[in-house]
């Protein structure tokens, strides 16, 4: 129990200090019990142990006083003081067991002792070689949880796939629930199990405090390797019905009928290469994503969708189009959603969805596509129709190729999103662009002059794979009171000429220019930032 004051900063540094001169005193006075003998005739003893006045002075002090100057007093300060150390000591009690190949006997990481209160923060962590099959998560942690399962507030799981059954084993239980669980984190790095085909049955008791829950698959190599993952977060998200924030990156789709509070979702679709076959994995189904998402649209403010490739993929990338057909997504209508950002345009391929209609509440986007696969403004705005009114800020991120076709699409970004107020407007020249030809550099220029109808009040512009001066011309020549960045290769000079000072001077009106990823002997910088600082230019540099 946690006591309001308001007593001065003074009075309360003053009982601090009667506090800690007491402790020692207090220390003498025990017993061989290692409990206080308290003497009813003495006031300052009998006022220490007073729960109401030593809970009000223990929620001022710090975790190293908590530890070492009031635990060890005696049990009662050790209980009460171990609440506002538990909330206090940011590093989470660890619980592991790790066996190898080349051991009988599990290495075992972990507390044996320590007061059930602390266990606010408790991270679990199996691992084995993949040779060996075990059920039963760590033994260290299943001794203690009778004790602490109801004062664990924040869970983090780190396990091997192997383990998944001795989880769910945890989850189903009905003895020793998790009943103040706010926070779930689970991390299973797959590999090939004896138990990936078993079958988990039984429903999970149900944890109606949990807020928040993060589910990854790491390593996944194969299909279905994931079966019983999804298993688990399915059976977790059934029984978390005050769920607020989900994090997932997997290969499956899950269902959120259940959580009828769901507020922020995040989804990472995980690409891989199957190591039999050497071919690239499932591409994401954008049926069952529509799917997925209609079961939270009516709860759902914040969205983001994104694919992680487990391997770098550079060899088939570029031709990833021509094995995988296609796709269009047509988002569900949120009629709550605020926030959108997909960082993988090239993948989910929005169709004419970002109307007024279909996500009539919504104000932040971010679209991003992938620069190895060319994939410019003019892809990712491809099946855009409708305006959207209510769009205030916006962040695209996309290559830029020099197609004289695309002159015109500041112009269609405006019309889609009138109201936008804060821009940022990242571009990533492809490799064979040298921009020294006055028609690039024109039609670059004119690109970023037709985003002018804007009365921005925020924006910046970020040029990336900068190789010559000619980008620097058209980007200050197109734009004002902007903040711009360029960032160059580490591979070309940057060599501070005549026709450089004369862009930089120029381009007075653009708010901030940094530049960074630029060649420079030490000499040449000394002279670019003497030029920056007599002209008295907006100018930074990094390397």
């Amino acid at each position: 129990m946690q006591v309001e004051s308001d007593l001065s900063t003074q009075q309360m540094d003053d009982m601090l200090d009667i506090t800690a001169t007491s402790a020692a005193d207090l220390m003498q006075e025990q017993g061989e019990s290692g409990d206080l003998q308290i003497d009813e005739t003495n006031v300052a003893t009998s006022a220490l142990m007073n729960p109401l006045l030593v809970n009000l002075i223990f929620s001022y002090m710090d975790a190293p006083t908590l530890k070492t100057s009031v635990r060890p007093v005696c049990t009662l300060w050790a209980d009460l003081g171990a609440p506002f150390l538990g909330k206090k000591t940011t590093h989470p009690q660890m619980f592991s067991e790790s066996i190898t190949c080349d051991s009988e006997i599990p290495e075992t990481i972990g507390l044996t002792v320590f007061h059930p209160k602390l266990a606010k923060n408790v991270k679990l962590v199996s691992s084995t070689c993949p040779c060996d099959s075990p059920e039963l998560l760590p033994r260290n942690f299943t001794a203690v949880r009778p004790r602490i399962a109801r004062h664990v507030e924040e869970l983090e799981v780190r396990i091997d796939s192997s383990f998944l059954p001795g989880l769910h084993k945890m989850w189903t239980s009905r003895q020793h629930l998790f009943n103040n669980l706010t926070k779930i984190s689970i991390t299973v790095l797959l590999f090939s199990d004896d138990n990936a085909d078993s079958i988990l049955t039984g429903s999970y008791p149900m944890m109606a405090n949990v807020k928040m829950i993060s589910i990854r698959m790491a390593n996944q190599y194969r299909l279905d390797q994931d079966k019983l993952g999804a298993i688990i977060s399915q059976k977790l998200f059934n029984a978390t019905p005050n769920l607020q924030e989900v994090e997932v990156e997997a290969g499956f789709y899950l269902d959120f009928a259940p959580c009828k509070k769901l507020d922020k979702f995040t989804y990472a679709f995980v690409k891989f290469l199957d190591w039999r076959t050497h071919e690239p994995s499932k591409v994401v189904e954008m049926d069952k994503i529509v799917k997925m998402l209609e079961s939270c649209r009516e709860s759902l403010t914040e969205l983001s969708l994104s694919q992680v490739r487990v391997v770098d993929f550079e060899d088939d990338e570029e031709d990833d189009d021509d094995v995988q057909p296609v796709q269009t997504l047509s988002l569900p209508s949120f009629p709550n959603l605020t926030r959108l950002s997909i960082s993988s345009m090239e993948v989910y391929r929005l169709g004419d969805c970002l109307s007024v209609k279909n996500v009539p509440n919504l104000t932040h986007v971010i679209l991003a596509g992938s620069i190895k696969k060319w994939f410019t403004l003019s892809n990712i705005i491809a099946h855009f129709r409708h305006p959207h009114v209510g769009i205030t800020t916006l962040d695209l991120d996309a290559a830029y190729d020099g197609d004289e076709d695309d002159v015109e699409i500041g112009t269609e970004i405006v019309r889609l999103f009138p109201a936008v107020k804060i821009l940022k407007l990242k571009l990533t020249l492809l490799a064979y662009l040298q921009m020294d030809d006055l028609e690039e550099i024109r039609l670059l220029k004119q690109i970023l002059r037709n985003f002018a109808p804007w009365e921005l009040t925020s924006a910046l512009v970020e040029m990336k794979n900068v190789r010559s001066s000619g980008v620097v011309l058209g980007t200050m020549q197109g734009l004002s009171h902007t903040e711009v960045r360029f960032c160059g290769t580490n591979k070309h000079p940057f060599v501070l000429g005549d026709d450089v000072k004369e862009i930089l001077l120029a381009g007075r009106e653009i708010k901030l220019i940094k530049m960074s990823g630029f060649l420079m002997t030490e000499t040449e910088r000394d002279e670019f930032e003497g030029f920056v600082e007599d002209s008295g230019l907006p100018i930074s540099f990094s390397e």
